[in-house]
């Protein structure tokens, strides 16, 4: 049977666990620097809450109008303007965009 090549002894993950436990419990900030630290890392999530928020708000505006525009080319179907194959085009973009933009749980 070959013998591997490697050098490296084997470690149990629980010991390297504890060990990453014990350098966790000895790291410190100093109190300056981690108000430093927190008062950066709120200023940085509130800029992301900003534009997620702006985001939101511009795909909720392209939504409302796509379903404006789709009421509006049913409605000229329904008054003969538009053949039905046209509204389904349209109405086959809309759920691509709204199935792409869509938040899923």
């Amino acid at each position: 049977m070959k013998q591997p090549e490697c050098t490296f002894r084997a470690t149990l993950t629980e010991m390297v666990e504890e060990e990453v436990e014990a350098l966790y419990r000895r790291i410190r900030l100093h109190p300056g620097c981690r108000g430093e630290l927190e008062q950066a890392l709120r200023h940085r999530l509130e800029l992301m809450v900003q534009d997620t928020q702006q985001q939101l708000a511009q795909l909720t505006a392209t939504r409302q109008r796509l379903v404006h525009q789709w009421d509006k080319l049913l409605q000229a179907h329904y008054e003969d303007a538009i053949p039905l194959v046209v509204c389904f085009s349209v109405r086959v973009r809309f759920w691509v965009w709204d199935q792409a933009t869509s938040v899923r749980s």
